[in-house]
């Protein structure tokens, strides 16, 4: 465990928190204890963005439980919201590569997704992956390729529901899927673990560490400087080694933990389940809230 005087957040005006494995509890939602301190950073003045592999209006639901309303980057950075005074924006998959992905890429035994910009579509039915959007009450349509307009996918994703999400588990599905992704389509697309068991496919370049960029820069701040961060899972990843400092969950994807070992910003902590993003903030920022610190004082 760290000492709290090894962290200088003095340039520090942004926290970008994943939701699920970190911001989130194990019942996929916001505790109260993170909702005020949520409120209380941005009574402070800083900026506190949700950032996530979620869609969009799945994190409006979330997103209403906070008093203010936070910039939200969805869909891996292919989604910006929230961005007032800067602008919204989307990033959509290249039509011919979300084209061929659909109908070329075979996923047997694989729960495969589509993200537009406003709907959820699935191969098949799934109340497992359903109950993670409990909160806004987000619903998935069941997929017909016939329909779909390959222009505005923002993401697709392959969900392996053999695979248990736990820290050790690995999808062998998964892993070789990847590897045919990447050989099919280069540099072309981002394709990361957003869970060990959750395959996703943005288009190139994007990640949340650079829509937050592109967001922070309207307000003359930078990622390396300003900013801190939370997550759990290889969609993170970017984030954290852009940040000044970042947090990684004690429970998070062992591919993360792995990537940021020789990164001296970036730390382990405990379990989301313990509210680490909440106590985190409260003690770095001297927010006030009644919440037991994490770092030592010494």
């Amino acid at each position: 465990m760290q000492p709290l005087y090894n962290f200088d957040v003095s340039e520090i005006k942004v926290i970008a928190t994943d939701l699920d494995g970190t911001a989130l509890g194990k019942d996929h939602k916001l505790a109260p204890e993170t909702v005020n301190v949520f409120n209380l950073l941005v009574e402070k003045g800083y900026k506190v963005i949700l950032a996530t592999g979620r869609p969009y209006r799945d994190v409006i639901g979330i997103e209403e439980n906070v008093k203010y309303s936070l910039p939200l980057v969805t869909s891996n950075g292919a989604m910006l919201n929230n961005a007032e005074p800067a602008e919204d924006m989307v990033i959509y998959l290249p039509e011919d590569i979300a084209r061929d992905v659909c109908h070329n890429i075979k996923a047997d035994d694989l729960i495969f997704n589509v993200y537009t910009k406003n709907h959820w579509f699935v191969n098949e039915p799934n109340e497992e992956v359903a109950r993670f959007f409990s909160d806004s009450h987000f619903e998935y349509n069941l997929l017909n390729i016939d329909l779909l307009k390959f222009d505005e996918i923002v993401k697709l994703f392959f969900i392996d529901a053999d695979c248990p999400v736990e820290p050790n588990a690995k999808s062998e599905k998964l892993n070789k899927l990847q590897e045919l992704i990447y050989q099919r389509y280069g540099d072309k697309v981002e394709c990361v673990f957003s869970q060990v068991n959750c395959l996703e496919i943005n288009a190139a370049g994007v990640t949340k560490a650079n829509t937050i960029q592109k967001y922070i820069n309207h307000f003359g701040y930078q990622n390396d400087k300003n900013l801190i961060c939370f997550g759990d899972g290889m969609n993170d990843a970017h984030m954290m080694e852009t940040a000044k400092y970042g947090f990684v969950m004690q429970d998070a994807d062992p591919k993360l933990k792995a990537h940021v070992e020789n990164l001296s910003h970036v730390h382990v902590v405990g379990k989301n389940t313990d509210l680490m993003v909440a106590r985190i903030c409260n003690q770095l920022f001297n927010l006030g809230a009644d919440l037991e610190p994490y770092f030592t004082q010494e």
